[in-house]
């Protein structure tokens, strides 16, 4: 059989050839379209799980450090339990706010402070004078120191007599709080966030230096840390240096030689029944803290008690680091 050629013929023919060639292009740019689509697809997909696997890790690492600061907290308080012993074999045990590197096993980082409520000024003890040296430590400026000297004696008395720059409840109320003066023992040293003058900065610098477990209105030089004697009056950098030297050689007998005669009406002994116990751990850069209020006076189930405990990490870590 013979096909004749023609023009027409040879035009369909071309123009067959264009579509097929035009359909296999969409349909090469279509298949293409699809393979990015589903490798970005792929992407994404592979993207989450990443993220997903990143989470639960940190989250683990999280939970890991939390439980670790919450084992520093309880292995500090069998330091303290265990402190005689120690002693005995040339270990000694500090409570000025010492901090300790726990042994771990691992790479994981675990340490605790161990800090003895009556080195520590009370919130409710502390005459004014050493609280006005606690603000002067701080450069608090004089009148803001007053006012918040006088506001804190307002504070804790049982009256609602003000001191000449105190505040009392009405006071409160005129700066529009919702509460007044408490005009009792202050329960926490949260509460010093209240009191009037006192901003969040203030406290911040404050807090780890002030306790209400003391009971009493002067300072035990054998564990108050050194921000706490540089407030007392006639101590000067010079001196705190001597005290702090003498009492890494000899603890128990500190020569009180060394305490400017202005300074020694504020240094008494006191019990350690109350210490201040922080954890902090590190896992895969994972921090957690925990600052705990032990009491040490045994019970019938118990050798401790706990007063407070609060997922927090003591600033007594961070410093120790600066030093």
């Amino acid at each position: 059989m013979v096909y004749e050629l023609t023009w027409d013929n040879m035009s369909t023919f071309s123009t067959s050839k264009k579509n097929d060639a035009q359909q296999a292009g969409i349909s090469l740019i279509v298949v293409l379209w699809l393979l990015v689509v589903m490798t970005m697809m792929v992407m994404s997909f592979s993207f989450g799980i990443r993220t997903e696997v990143m989470l639960a890790s940190n989250y683990r690492s999280q939970a890991q450090a939390l439980s670790l600061a919450e084992s520093a907290v309880w292995r500090g308080v069998a330091m303290v339990l265990n402190k005689a012993s120690a002693q005995s074999v040339g270990q000694i045990i500090r409570l000025e706010g010492s901090v300790y590197e726990l042994d771990t096993g691992d790479t994981s980082e675990i340490k605790v402070s161990l800090q003895s409520s009556n080195g520590l000024i009370d919130l409710n003890r502390a005459p004014a004078e050493l609280i006005k040296g606690l603000l002067l430590s701080v450069n608090i400026p004089q009148n803001q120191s007053e006012i918040i000297v006088d506001s804190l004696l307002d504070w804790r008395d049982a009256d609602n007599l003000k001191h000449l720059s105190g505040a009392e409840s009405a006071d409160y109320t005129a700066l529009g709080l919702s509460y007044g003066a408490k005009n009792g023992l202050i329960n926490s040293v949260d509460e010093l966030a209240r009191i009037h003058g006192v901003d969040d900065e203030l406290f911040d610098l404050l807090s780890p230096l002030l306790t209400v477990y003391s009971g009493q209105s002067r300072i035990a030089i054998a564990s108050a840390p050194r921000k706490v004697l540089l407030t007392l009056p006639g101590m000067t950098v010079e001196l705190v240096d001597n005290v702090m030297l003498a009492r890494d050689r000899n603890i128990d007998n500190i020569n009180l030689d060394l305490i400017p005669e202005e300074a020694r009406g504020f240094i008494g002994a006191g019990s350690d029944e109350y210490i201040r116990v922080s954890g902090m751990a590190i896992v895969n850069n994972a921090v957690s803290g925990i600052i705990a209020e032990i009491q040490f006076v045994p019970s019938t189930t118990s050798p401790v008690t706990i007063v407070s405990w609060f997922q927090e990490i003591d600033t007594i870590f961070e410093e120790a680091n600066e030093q």
